[in-house]
């Protein structure tokens, strides 16, 4: 049987900030972990859809 080797904690995979890269750059965006979270969508195109709206 083949397993997977155990992670060891200081390699775990990190987690991206796409969100915070996109704003960096210029866009609006939001992390979306679930539907309410697409408020932050709703209200960009409430306010004109200017730019680039990154969704991560």
């Amino acid at each position: 049987m083949c397993r997977d080797p155990p992670r060891h904690p200081a390699r775990a995979d990190p987690e991206v900030d796409a969100s915070g890269i996109a704003r960096a750059l210029g866009a609006e965006s939001a992390v979306i972990r679930s539907l309410d979270d697409l408020s932050a969508l709703h209200h960009w195109i409430d306010a004109g859809a200017q730019g680039t709206f990154a969704a991560d």
